[in-house]
Order: structure tokens, then sequence, then C-alpha cells
């Protein structure tokens, strides 16, 4: 059945007015419509992606460009031979190695004893991942592109008790947003003038259905099937809803894990943002040595191109290239070109390729480990120890990250499950440290 599209003011139904502008329908580009940040952001993201992936990720998304001169087909087969060295994969994943290898203390009192608590830990997210495992992909989505949502959700069923939850493994669980999936957000301020988050619109890889989310209520849509007008087939563009329901917590149980804090809600700042371009720089660097190798490095023939109807024998070459020239005067004759790319070559690989992987251990306060692969020098203890320290900040910085996204999962399942008496008892510490 259609629903006419409009906007209200809501209020729920606990009589509280929450500042965000309920739509009683939405239409496809309403269900698509992002906030300003994410609009800003969303080509930085996917690129800060596409270079944790690695080489082939980065050529897909375009990082591989085509000379003005170079031939379609050329560049396609460049394409297929590019590799890159994928510092950025090594840089998050080291960050993260050393971030999870220290122990986490926990102190949950009852809660630890809690049956259906042991069941979350085990399977936090209804995909057989630990509650640990969860957190070191949260961790890493947050290296990457700077910031992910977590969700605290609970299956929307009624059972009539505790003890049915525990036989039918009903429990709250979490879903991970990375930020190409949170569409957009509202915040408004309450009585003592505190932020509160008051709309948030999530998109699920999965299955594309959109999830929004106020403080007392949660929709679930999805897009209608189309026509070639982009119209459905009762001629409108209304997008059909498949699931609403109150959210009795009050408020809406959603985490922004940022892996450093920006001033702009909703952006973190990536442990990759200069690196990752560094990276497909050095991946545009490797391609163009290897095309100097393959038509440079031997003799290449050139001769000049022939003219309309004229004809002209083919030249055996074997191993080497021929390259057409416009002929200056009709008395053009073929000749051969040198290989010369020794100096070339050692420029790239020598000189600017080593001085760009440097610059990433640098801005990685990793450059101790690279002493062994390209100082030419080593390092002094006072520069090693300084670097360190640097490090270091940043592994306890992003620490108490997770540590701040642990105690507020634990908050909200135990909201969920009506035992928020046990919250002020629960000690979850992450490390001050990672000098170990």
């Amino acid at each position: 059945m259609a629903i006419t599209p409009t906007t209200t003011d809501y209020s729920g139904t606990s009589g509280v007015t929450y500042g965000a502008v309920r739509k009683i329908a939405y239409t496809v580009d309403d269900l698509r419509a992002t906030h300003p940040t994410y609009t800003q952001y969303e080509d930085e993201w996917g690129f800060l992606q596409a270079a944790y992936d690695g080489a082939q990720a980065l050529i897909a998304y375009g990082a591989l460009l085509r000379h003005e001169r170079e031939s379609n087909d050329n560049y396609d087969r460049r394409k297929n031979a590019a590799y890159g060295f994928s510092y950025s994969t090594s840089v998050v994943d080291l960050f993260n190695f050393y971030l999870f290898k220290e122990t986490v203390q926990r102190q949950l009192g009852k809660l630890g004893d809690d049956d259906l608590w042991k069941k979350f830990t085990d399977d936090c997210n209804l995909h057989k991942d630990t509650l640990d495992d969860f957190l070191l992909e949260a961790g890493k989505s947050s290296s990457i592109q700077g910031c992910c949502g977590i969700l605290v959700d609970k299956p929307n069923v009624a059972l009539a008790n505790r003890r049915a939850e525990k036989e039918q493994n009903v429990y709250p669980y979490l879903s991970l947003y990375k930020p190409l999936a949170i569409l957009d957000w509202e915040y408004d301020r309450d009585e003592y003038n505190r932020p509160r988050l008051v709309f948030i619109k999530v998109r699920d890889d999965e299955d594309d259905l959109y999830r929004i989310w106020y403080p007392d209520k949660w929709e679930i849509w999805e897009e209608p099937d189309v026509d070639e007008e982009g119209k459905t087939v009762i001629g409108t563009t209304i997008a059909k809803k498949i699931d609403e329901g109150k959210n009795p917590l009050g408020e809406i149980p959603w985490i922004w894990l940022y892996n450093t804090k920006s001033t702009v809600r909703g952006y973190g700042r990536s442990d990759i943002g200069d690196i990752s371009r560094i990276d497909a720089s050095i991946m545009r660097n490797l391609s163009q040595g290897e095309e100097i190798i393959d038509y440079a490095a031997f003799p290449m023939m050139r001769k000049p191109w022939k003219e309309k109807g004229s004809t002209a024998k083919e030249d055996e070459t074997g191993v080497t290239a021929v390259l057409g020239f416009d002929p200056e005067n009709p008395g053009a004759k073929p000749d051969w070109l040198d290989a010369a790319v020794s100096e070339p070559i050692g420029a790239i690989f020598d000189k600017v390729i080593t001085k760009k992987i440097e610059e990433i251990y640098r801005s990685a306060n990793i450059g101790g480990m690279a002493a062994t692969e390209i100082q030419k020098q080593p390092k002094s203890g006072t520069a090693l120890r300084s670097e360190f320290q640097l490090l270091n900040g940043k592994l306890v910085s992003k620490g108490k990250s997770l540590e701040k996204a642990e105690k507020e999962i634990i908050r909200f399942w135990l909201m969920w499950q009506k035992d928020m008496a046990l919250y002020d008892k629960i000690v979850v510490e992450w490390a001050d440290t990672y000098e170990g």
C-alpha cells in the first residue's frame, strides 16, 4: 500500500520531544540522501579502503593514470601488470598487532557469569565472531578510514522471560558499519546542553536494507523495484517500509569508534591518510619503471609511418620494438635507437621510491623497523627512543578509544537486558603503555 510522503515532528510515547524531523514515508532519493560530511569525505573513504586492499583495488579505484599519449590497449596491459608494495596494509596490520597484543583487564562481576553474556562474547554479531575478534575488526576499520560505527541491537521477538531467551539464544548483538554505510545522522542538545544523537540512517551491505533509528523507534526500508523511468509499478518512487518497532532504551544504541578524533563529527583521522597516497604514487612509479624496462631495455627500431595508398613490407624485429614517427621529409629512413635505461631506472628505484618508503616509515613513527630495509646509516638511540614514544602514544590513544567503545557496548547490552544495576561495578582497562 502506498504511503503519502510527508514529514512531521514526532513526539515519543514517553512524552519526550526529539529534535529530529520524522518522515512518514521515504522516497528512493530520501533513502539515498547523505549527510554533508559523508558527501565531503566519500571519495577519501573509498580511496583509503582501496589502499589497504592493495594494488588491484587501487587500480580499480582509478589510481593508475593513463598517459594522454598512451593507447587504451597499452594502458590495459599496464593495469594488468601493475603491482605495489602495500605499505598501507602493513602499517594498519602492524598497529593492530601491537594494539591487541596486550591483555585487556576486565572485571565484569556478575555479568561475567551470565549465560547470555557468555554466548554474546562467543558470537557477538550472530556471525560466529567473538567479541575480541569483532573489536579487532572494528579497530582495523577505524585505522583505515578514520572511524566506524557500532550498533547494539536485539532481535525483535517477544519471549516470555530470560529463560526463554536462553533457550532460543536471543541476546543483544553488534553490527559494524564502515563510514560508507553510515549515510546520515542528526544531533540536538538535551536540557543540560549535552549533544545527543536523535537520528541515524545506515545501509546494510548484505541485503541493501536501510535502517533508521530514533531514540524511541526504529524502521527498516528497502528501495522498490523501478522501471526504466525510475518509477515503481504504482507510478511513484516511494520506498517500502518492511519493518518497524519501538526503541525502549530512550536513546539510539550507537557508538562512534574514532581512530583519532577530529573536530568534525562522523569523521576521524586515518592512520594511512598520507601513507595511502605515497603507496599509490609508488605503484605508479613501479608501473612507469617497468614500462621503461619493457620498451627501452632492447634496441628499438623507428621508421616513418607509411603514406596512404603506399605499400611497405613488414619489419621482422624479434624481441625488439618498432616506434613509428611522422616523416620530416619524403626520404626519411628507419634507424635504431640505443637502449639507455640505467639512469632513469636508477632514479626511479634507488632514489625516488626509496625516499617515499622512508617517508612512509617516518610518518607512521616506525622508522626504527626500516633499519635493515632502506636506511644507510643507523639512527641514534635518542632518535629511536623519540620515535618509539610517538608510536607508543598513538597506540595508547587508539587503545583508549577502543576501551571507551567497549564500555559503551556493555552499557547498551545491559540496557537491553534491563540489568543496568551491574554497570557501575564493571571495569574495563586497555593498556596504558605498549613498551613491553
